[in-house]
């Protein structure tokens, strides 16, 4: 009877180990993105150091979120930035009717008697006071205690909300959640969707393993936001070192390169003769062909639809050049994105533009 039982044991032992019943999931918090495209001229300002951005776009796109703050839980319309990690709020006498916010109303709002100040290129400064108050976000969950600036002077009334990481306890929405046990991980994952699509995937605290492709190869975090990006591979096979840091920023529409990298990416883009104001064939974009950029171990296709855009009569490239390098929104649609600033690692791969989910926890 002893030796039954051993077997029997030993049997019920190999079949747990084998066929899980059940798996928990991570703790997170599944955040929908909806995508407001403008199709004519469209001033839109990105802080960028000391650097000079141009700030007219032909076609561009933001990527943005509803949530609420305080106890009155005004409304805000913010446009998620990943290059960032603070969120600023117009006060009541400045913002317009849904993104504008009243300390003096929100029972629970508590002013941290300390400045806030950032520069956006092209523009004046946005300045205003710290303070924290509740996050509230549309399932209804409650952020506690979440730091973000109230602001008296900014150049655009539409409020960035960045969610990068940050040392500061709860400036960044992550710590902030993760402080409060709503997720284990001060981390988030991204995927913006193919170029025509109208909405994005955002979680907190968990991957999404139905969004990309193959394996997350993971990498350390840059300076900043930003992924050391090796090269370039052309559609015919031609490969251009890179070999520099590069933040990964859903607050650019465009990827901006500095002029001795963005010249031979565009005049390979262009057939081999790139013209002085930069405009291009617009057949270029009908073109079956891809532009890879080279991460350490892992490499993301951009296609060549996504690079070219009719600029009136005219088509221009999304790869602009500029002092103020960053991978924008046209890498991003096609690059699946994990970063876990509690151990400074991100995950990267090809993004899939599945409908479908299947989270699992951040494991780097």
């Amino acid at each position: 009877m002893l030796f039954d039982l051993t077997l029997l044991t030993l049997a019920l032992t190999t079949f747990a180990s084998a066929n899980p019943i059940s798996k928990r999931a991570p703790k997170h918090l599944s955040y929908p993105l909806h995508k407001v495209e403008y199709n004519e001229t469209h001033e839109i300002a990105k802080r960028s150091g000391h650097s000079s951005l141009p700030l007219d776009n032909y076609y561009d796109f933001g990527y943005y979120a509803n949530i609420s703050i305080g106890s009155n839980k005004a409304p805000l319309h913010v446009q998620v930035d990943t290059g960032s990690y603070q969120l600023w709020i117009p006060e009541s006498k400045t913002g317009d009717s849904l993104n504008k916010f009243d300390p003096f109303i929100s029972k629970t709002y508590k002013n941290e008697s300390k400045p806030y100040e950032i520069t956006y290129v092209g523009q004046d400064s946005v300045k205003g006071y710290y303070g924290t108050d509740d996050l509230w976000l549309p399932d209804g969950t409650k952020v506690p205690n979440y730091e973000f600036a109230t602001v008296y002077q900014y150049s655009r009334s539409t409020p960035f909300w960045g969610i990068a990481g940050s040392t500061v306890k709860n400036i960044s929405v992550a710590n902030a959640m993760r402080n409060a046990g709503l997720i284990d991980h001060a981390a988030y994952s991204i995927e913006l969707g193919a170029l025509h699509a109208q909405k994005a995937s955002l979680v907190f605290g968990a991957i999404d393993r139905a969004k990309y492709n193959g394996n997350l190869t993971i990498l350390p975090k840059g300076d900043g936001t930003g992924v050391l990006t090796n090269s370039v591979t052309f559609a015919n096979g031609k490969k251009f070192n890179i070999g520099i840091n590069l933040p990964i920023d859903t607050g650019a529409p465009f990827t901006y390169l500095s002029k001795p990298i963005a010249d031979p990416i565009l005049t390979e883009l262009s057939g081999g003769k790139l013209n002085s104001d930069y405009t291009f064939d617009c057949s270029i974009a009908n073109q079956n062909k891809n532009l890879t950029f080279n991460f350490n171990g892992v490499n993301i296709d951009i296609p060549y639809s996504d690079l070219i855009r009719q600029s009136g009569s005219k088509c221009v490239s999304t790869i602009l050049v500029d002092t103020f390098q960053v991978l924008g929104d046209n890498f991003l649609r096609h690059a699946y994105v994990a970063w876990n600033f509690d151990t400074n690692k991100v995950g990267l791969a090809q993004a899939t533009h599945s409908d479908k989910t299947d989270l699992i926890d951040f494991y780097f």
